[in-house]
């Protein structure tokens, strides 16, 4: 017999939501990607200006951006097991908030110690992001997974290379480190908005 039109566009109607659903998924987690790799660059952008601000050692800048690294490798393991128990996408929402509020404190640090601690928390909510991110594609995108990832990948790397560009920006434009820390923060607070908004 004939097939049902009605039925026909019903079907059409939910395959289209799914893939506006999914790639919304892409979208939010592959901005947190960006945000992440953002927020882990700017240090050694603005190294030199701390050093110079402050009068931390480079020695003590290392020690204490090996431990905010450090941190965002070991958090994952937690943060995997977190976004299995409470959700992938509610532990990027939490790691999107917990990074722009570190951002935000790092800015307005004013010793060695507040610094030291900062950045640390920065680490911690950082490492939230690759298993939590990740884990959400795998389970909320079921066509053009591979291009999803790859999105993702590509937004981390755009992350990367500019942080460092909006850092000395920033510091071209207020005369200090700080700035490029808050404007981060900033940014941060509003992509946790919509983060917290979006219903996937």
């Amino acid at each position: 017999g004939d097939s049902d039109p009605t039925a026909a566009r019903q079907t059409r109607a939910v395959e289209k939501q799914v893939m506006q659903s999914e790639t919304k998924v892409v979208w939010l987690v592959s901005l947190s990607h960006f945000i992440t790799h953002g927020y882990m660059t700017v240090l050694p952008a603005v190294l030199i200006a701390i050093a110079t601000e402050q009068s931390i050692s480079f020695v003590e800048l290392g020690m204490i951006a090996n431990i905010g690294y450090f941190l965002y490798g070991l958090g994952a393991f937690p943060a995997g097991y977190l976004a299995d128990r409470c959700g992938s996408k509610k532990m990027i929402t939490i790691g999107a908030l917990g990074m722009a509020l570190s951002s935000l404190l790092i800015g307005l640090s004013n010793s060695t110690l507040t610094f030291g601690l900062t950045y640390t928390l920065l680490g911690i909510f950082a490492s939230i992001h690759h298993p939590a991110g990740v884990s959400l594609i795998a389970r909320r995108v079921a066509v053009n997974k591979g291009k999803a990832l790859g999105l993702h990948g590509v937004m981390g790397n755009i992350g990367l290379i500019l942080s460092p560009l909006c850092a000395a920006f920033c510091i071209m434009l207020f005369g200090s480190w700080r700035s490029a820390y808050i404007a981060y923060g900033l940014f941060g607070l509003v992509f946790f908005f919509v983060l917290y908004a979006a219903r996937v």
